[in-house]
């Protein structure tokens, strides 16, 4: 198979929010959500003009570089620890999956910057985390008319809801 970076990166976060609404594993879930990530990091920094703020996790204009480098260092820690046992083998991580799903959402973020329609998959997360976490969205009209029209669609702490809410959306494509 030749595969390009922009397909591998646009694969795995679809694998990896298959994978959460699943509740699979979720150090499985966070190894490939943080690798999609970096890839994706990576594309949409090339492509950036010099002002555009590509993702919410990494970029961090005007913090001081001692901050900044700190803060890479918090969020490649997870990651790190599931790939390496070079160091110290009797080392724990008190890890949270909740950081996986800040992830996969900048992912569906950049790769919209990278210029791809966002699969049904991303589609669902970003609703799914809307909901879970609706100060995410920027007060104003936006906010107030979602609120009113999800406030009693689906409780977000049902993520199986939206595994069968995606699998149906994707049955129905597939007969047309």
């Amino acid at each position: 198979m030749e595969i390009d970076k922009v397909l591998a990166a646009n694969s795995q976060p679809d694998e990896a929010i298959r994978l959460f609404f699943e509740r699979r594993d979720p150090i499985s879930i966070h190894t490939l959500a943080f690798a999609a990530h970096q890839v994706l990091f990576d594309l949409s920094r090339a492509h950036r003009s010099s002002t555009l703020i590509v993702s919410g996790l990494k970029d961090s204009y005007g913090a001081p570089p001692e901050l900044t480098k700190e803060w890479h260092r918090i969020l490649k820690e997870p990651a790190n620890f599931f790939k390496h046992a070079d160091k110290d083998c009797s080392e724990k991580l008190d890890f949270d999956p909740e950081v996986t799903t800040a992830f996969l959402f900048d992912c569906t973020f950049m790769l919209e910057h990278l210029g791809h329609t966002i699969s049904d998959e991303a589609a669902a997360f970003r609703l799914w985390f809307f909901l879970k976490y609706p100060d995410a969205l920027m007060d104003g009209p936006i906010k107030a008319r979602f609120t009113q029209l999800t406030a009693d669609l689906v409780d977000p702490d049902d993520v199986d809801s939206f595994r069968r809410l995606l699998d149906e959306w994707k049955r129905l494509n597939d007969r047309r």
